[in-house]
């Protein structure tokens, strides 16, 4: 189960919550283990999905999907075992002439008529809240996934109950993972690490960096993935984030690139640098100030660490690595079912105005949260180098969530 269910009923206590509506894709794939595709495609509310999670543990949890989602809840079933639908009922007759599929009996289970609790999103779900002795209670949405027209709506059908908009309270509960999360984590971190090794196995001079992108894109669509981001420069090129261009690698120039993938639904982040032919001193002694910078962060990353002891460590082991007067904000991210999660990036402390978080993001790590470390130390008009490890905190330190070997790879 990716659902942290203890740590969320914790916070919900401790934040007087009587019931939680996951409303974003990632929030209810979080809670259910299911992943709809509706709400990946349309981006603006027009396939809402909920799931209704009472903190009174004798009331049971309840999926309410778009009736599109049929399908899919059907091959891929939460473990939810309420399922319900809106809408106008769907009469899906049987003919086959053999018995049913287990796939087929989910499916025409999700549709049934005695499945329909309103006939649109709103009637629906403020029903479902009624229904698990919600209706005054004070339960915290999670609006930023939920249109204004569906909030409105409860708060007419339900008059007595108390809303919260607390989206939130789900990063606040997300935080901390699941064993379930971290494995998911690892094998999108394995394949990621797989595909950008691809990319420095085919460098040669003379290649494209779109050349590139492709054999990092193949790899990663292999294994289901998806690509969210891949920057990819060579050259003056590796002084930033660029995105790849149809430049044509050349003798000497550094190659850097940074990329992110999902696999079911769980973010990986990682990068590379390389150079083509033999590094020059200058080269070399970047990378060596890279690798330093982060010896020195993860010589400290253990739970209680803050993100600005991080960062602290982090500027003293760039100026330790001979690069003066060079002072880095960023240290790194959580990173999860979203590609930042809470505290989002680790660095200088950032004042926070939320009821359900604390007052800045410099917090102390806690075990089973994941983060991922990095620096890039670029100089514009020459390049650049990245260096950058995600690792899972655990009692007394961390461990690599995959092996990541960093070196200054020769191409």
């Amino acid at each position: 189960m990716l659902f942290n269910r203890d740590r969320a009923l914790s916070l919900m206590k401790r934040f007087s919550v009587d019931g939680l509506v996951a409303a974003t894709r990632e929030n209810v794939t979080y809670l259910s283990d299911f992943a709809p595709w509706g709400q990946a495609v349309h981006k603006y509310f027009q396939r809402p999905n909920f799931v209704v999670f009472p903190r009174d543990q004798d009331q049971s949890l309840a999926l309410l999907i778009y009736p599109g989602e049929a399908t899919y809840v059907a091959a891929y079933p939460s473990w939810i075992e309420e399922i319900y639908t809106y809408g106008r009922p769907h009469q899906v007759r049987y003919e086959g002439k053999g018995p049913k599929t287990l796939e087929e009996e989910r499916f025409l289970s999700a549709l049934e008529e005695t499945k329909v609790k309103g006939k649109n999103a709103a009637e629906a779900l403020a029903r479902l809240l009624d229904e698990r002795g919600l209706a005054h209670a004070h339960i915290a949405l999670d609006h930023e996934g939920m249109a204004v027209e569906i909030k409105n709506s409860l708060r007419v059908a339900l008059p007595q109950a108390k809303f919260s908009d607390a989206s939130d309270l789900f990063r606040l509960i997300r935080m901390v993972k699941t064993q379930d999360e971290i494995e998911r984590l690892r094998k999108a971190a394995a394949l990621n690490e797989k595909a950008m090794q691809a990319i420095f196995k085919k460098a040669y001079v003379g290649c494209s960096e779109l050349e590139l992108a492709g054999e990092f894109h193949g790899e990663i669509a292999k294994e289901r993935g998806q690509v969210e981001w891949l920057h990819l420069g060579s050259g003056r090129r590796s002084e930033g984030i660029f995105p790849p261009s149809a430049k044509r690698l050349e003798a000497g120039d550094l190659l850097r690139s940074d990329a992110g993938s999902i696999l079911d639904s769980y973010h990986a982040d990682t990068c590379g640098t390389g150079v083509l032919g033999e590094a020059t001193e200058k080269q070399a002694r970047l990378f060596a100030a890279g690798q330093g910078a982060i010896a020195a962060c993860l010589e400290i990353l253990r739970p209680g660490c803050r993100p600005s002891q991080l960062l602290e460590a982090l500027n003293q082991g760039i100026s330790k690595g001979g690069v003066p007067n060079l002072k880095k904000d960023f240290v790194g991210h959580t990173i999860g079912i979203e590609a930042r999660e809470f505290p989002f990036e680790l660095g200088e402390p950032k004042k926070l105005a939320s009821p359900f978080l604390p007052e800045t993001t410099d917090i102390p790590l806690e075990p089973n949260m994941v983060v991922n470390i990095e620096v890039a130390l670029v100089e514009l008009g020459f390049g650049g180098i990245q260096i950058e490890h995600t690792a899972a905190l655990k009692d007394g330190g961390f461990e690599f969530i995959v092996p990541q070997e960093r070196v200054l790879i020769q191409i």
